[in-house]
């Protein structure tokens, strides 16, 4: 018997996007869990515990960066790493991404290799969401 897959929390308020990242991570053996909005993104994450939250920056109500940081203040160091994922430039996503407190951060459109290699670095460093990842 195997042992279950590591689990990734996606938070975008676009159901596309979702599917996106769902299938690139699936192909790569995560489980995957989505939400479509911030809150639910925060429910998912306290029920699901997740490895890594994939999410996007800008969603009405709790945008990425409110959901980081609910987190961050719900779960202190237990709380999972994050991965931002935005359309700003990448100055801007490395700032925004920082004032959060978000693990790390990738500017879209983005590659499928750099999201698989950016959520293994995540959730084999098991770094909370104080940390940021290079």
């Amino acid at each position: 018997m195997s042992a279950p897959a590591p689990c990734v929390l996606v938070v975008d308020d676009n159901a596309v996007n979702r599917a996106l990242v769902d299938a690139v991570l699936r192909s790569d053996g995560w489980e995957v869990v989505q939400a479509e909005s911030g809150a639910l993104g925060v429910e998912a994450a306290l029920r699901e515990r997740p490895a890594v939250v994939v999410l996007d920056y800008h969603m009405p109500g709790l945008d990425g960066g409110d959901v980081v940081r609910r987190l961050s203040e719900r779960l202190g160091d237990r709380a999972p790493a994050t991965l931002l994922v935005t359309a700003l430039s990448e100055d801007e996503a490395r700032a925004r991404a920082g004032d959060c407190g978000a693990s790390a951060w990738l500017s879209k459109p983005f590659a499928p290799r750099a999201l698989r290699e950016k959520v293994r670095e995540l959730a084999s460093r098991g770094l909370d969401a104080g940390e940021r990842a290079a």
